[in-house]
């Protein structure tokens, strides 16, 4: 693999139905059609990714999940190849119905890291969905990353739980001192109105690269067929876009 660690990015927001795993899976494709070989790691207790991507069964079974690997289990840590399932684009850890508990069963919540960093690497990328709340579900994810990506939708509503969500990472380094960079943030469900503009110029004043993502059926074509939009029969108009932010998670956007 060409980096001597993979990069570990995770995908994040406070509220939920902000179009956060629908990012999560387009910025994983993104990495994965430049053959970038990549991870997508769901760690939302819902698993709605999971499902997304065609692993219900997965999340529904009684065999070691990633809430093992975030809590610890009596029969051992698992390993990570024994968690991970192929998809056509990338490889998977699904979410697991246990993981409804592991808000209340985290005590560590630098142990996830700890547990990536011990397995055998085998990709460029590790692509984190994240729970859509914070709490030590969240924070685990957050601080196992290099980067993160906050995700928000175009409505003045959203600014709160930013704000949250780059509080908690301020929290975060004071406590535990290593904390992800915000490499972009995602502006999602943008459209020709003047609150969308105005979210958007609030987002440019965090000073990273801005990502504009406008609703298309075709996105939500892909999620129902199980797959990104870049590999997706029907182009969405918004790879581009979904591009630039796997740009920004590897370093090539930082000014646009």
């Amino acid at each position: 693999m060409p980096n001597s660690r993979a990069s570990v990015v995770c995908v994040a927001m406070q509220k939920g139905g902000v179009g956060k795993s629908t990012t999560a899976i387009n910025l994983a494709g993104a990495l994965a059609v430049t053959g970038s070989d990549v991870l997508f790691v769901d760690l939302d207790p819902q698993g709605n990714a999971s499902e997304t991507l065609g692993f219900r069964e997965e999340y529904m079974s009684e065999s070691q999940g990633i809430y093992d690997a975030l809590v610890g289990s009596s029969d051992g840590d698992p390993a990570i190849d024994d968690l991970v399932v192929e998809h056509d684009e990338m490889d998977v850890i699904p979410a697991h119905r246990q993981m409804v508990m592991a808000r209340q069963d985290i005590t560590d919540p630098t142990r996830f890291r700890s547990w990536l960093q011990n397995q055998k690497e085998s990709w460029d990328y590790v692509v984190v969905d994240t729970p859509p709340s914070l709490g030590p579900v969240t924070d685990s994810a957050v601080l196992a990353g290099d980067e993160l990506v906050p995700v928000a939708q175009a409505r003045s509503s959203s600014k709160r739980s930013i704000t949250l969500l780059l509080d908690q990472l301020d929290e975060l380094e004071d406590h535990f001192g290593k904390v992800p960079e915000v490499s972009a943030v995602v502006c999602n469900a943008i459209r020709p109105d003047s609150e969308s503009e105005e979210m958007v110029s609030w987002l440019d004043d965090l000073g990273v690269p801005v990502v504009g993502i406008r609703t298309r059926v075709a996105l939500q074509r892909a999620e129902s067929a199980g797959v990104s939009t870049f590999v997706h029969a029907e182009t969405s108009g918004m790879e581009s876009e979904y591009r630039r932010l796997a740009e920004a998670v590897t370093g090539g956007c930082r000014d646009v």
